[in-house]
């Protein structure tokens, strides 16, 4: 069959689609933010000579920037990571010299993340070895705490904390010891200070059917913890949610509840809360080039599975990763004004074959309407992985991964938000390291 165009119907489809994909990809979404410079932005990570990955950024009260990421060195003949950081006090614009969070003499530093308190004092915490360690940000680099010392693999993996006034900490991760008979299936674990990181009590958060990952924790405002995680068994995985009540220096952890409906495929869930609202992020990967990017949230009565929205995706098409690590999509989630923005990486849109194999970072929103047009910040040339999110008063703040070959260094994106978004609410969220 032909039509006017004189071309076959089939070809015509073809050739439409084509011209779909590319207005995708360089289509300017309205409520997306202006980014200010051309990728990849500033590099951050100086004199990592030996790379560096997996940064993480924060805006204090203050309006301090900070961000963490690890450093590979040359200790013990490998490359190995130690946590490091750098701070901006103008917004963003210059950064100072990387300086070492922490030093640990050859071994293995893992998951570096943090949190301000209301003092814009930063709190640290990530796996040394196998163990769980905390440090404030006056003692950097020196003296740490040790949260939690499993005594066998896997270990301590997967930390997150967020803060409430002043005093108050709460650290969440995932943790096995095959050492230990009772620890032998990994499972979420909490910890809280309530004065200021120098002392610290564990409580117990009721067990997901099988294996606990990569926990995500947001604080409500009314002092409610929200904490999602990945569970997971042999190819299946899934998103469970509960709440923590506080209780003085101590947390009660309610029964987890499935929220990802019928999905066995879903990964690395992000939360995070707007008032009543609480919204979760987490990746269907059913193959490297069939992921997505799926959204469900709840507003009141999260303990009910039948309250939480039927997971949808918000990314839009089909997009992949690269078959070198990271296997899986991963997001960051941050909520601005009237608007909740998801920036995520993934391998450009196309139909089979990709395009291109190299990772870029996508935005979303649900002001324009999700997955409809895609706000693209890097470019095809190399990888872009692990983007996290932040906002400043005027500003919107991305960090993310920048691997050429088997470098990997880290670079800062600044942009300047929709012009009917309103200044940002600070609210603790959580945007994920690996």
């Amino acid at each position: 069959m032909r039509n006017r165009s004189g071309l076959p119907a089939v070809w015509l489809l073809l050739f439409l689609g084509l011209v779909w994909l590319a207005g995708q990809a360089h289509a300017n979404p309205q409520d997306a933010p202006t980014w200010e410079t051309e990728p990849p932005g500033r590099l951050l990570s100086i004199n990592a000579n030996l790379g560096a990955d997996r940064p993480v950024i924060r805006v204090a009260p203050n309006g301090q920037l900070l961000v963490v990421f690890n450093r590979f060195t040359s200790m013990a003949g490998d490359r190995l990571p130690d946590p490091y950081y750098t701070l901006s006090n103008d917004n963003g614009q210059s950064w100072s010299t990387p300086a070492p969070l922490y030093q640990s003499g050859g071994v293995t530093s893992l998951y570096t993340t943090f949190t301000y308190d209301s003092n814009s004092t930063a709190h640290a915490v990530w796996v040394e070895n196998l163990a769980l360690v905390y440090a404030r940000q006056g003692d950097w680099p020196g003296i740490t705490r040790t949260l939690s010392d499993p005594g066998d693999i896997p270990g301590a993996l997967h930390p997150q904390i967020v803060s409430s006034g002043s005093n108050t900490l709460d650290v969440v991760w995932a943790e096995g010891d095959l050492a230990d008979p009772g620890a032998f299936v990994p499972s979420v674990r909490h910890a809280r200070s309530t004065n200021n990181g120098s002392n610290w009590t564990h409580s117990t958060i009721p067990p997901s059917p099988f294996n606990a990952s990569y926990p995500s924790l947001a604080m409500g405002a009314t002092g409610k913890l929200h904490l999602v995680w990945e569970d997971t068994l042999l190819a299946e995985y899934r998103i469970y949610y509960t709440e923590g009540t506080a209780i003085g220096n101590t947390v009660s952890w309610s029964n987890p509840v499935l929220i990802s409906g019928d999905l066995t495929t879903a990964r690395r869930p992000q939360v995070v809360v707007n008032g009543n609202s609480v919204m979760v992020t987490f990746t269907r990967r059913n193959a490297d080039n069939q992921q997505w990017i799926y959204f469900t949230e709840c507003n009141g009565q999260c303990l009910d599975a039948g309250s939480w929205d039927t997971p949808g995706i918000i990314s839009g098409q089909t997009v992949g990763v690269n078959s070198d690590d990271p296997t899986v999509l991963v997001s960051s989630m941050m909520r601005l004004g009237a608007c909740t923005f998801v920036y995520y990486h993934g391998t450009q849109p196309s139909a089979p074959p990709p395009f291109n194999e190299n990772e870029l970072i996508w935005g979303v929103n649900s002001c324009d309407g999700w997955g409809a047009i895609r706000d693209q910040v890097t470019n095809t040339d190399v990888r872009s992985l692990y983007p996290v999110l932040a906002a400043s008063s005027q500003h919107v703040h991305l960090v993310y991964e920048r691997a050429v070959n088997n470098d990997r260094q880290i670079y800062h994106m600044r942009a300047v938000p929709p012009p009917d978004i309103n200044p940002p609410v600070y609210l603790p969220f959580m945007a994920k390291s690996q």
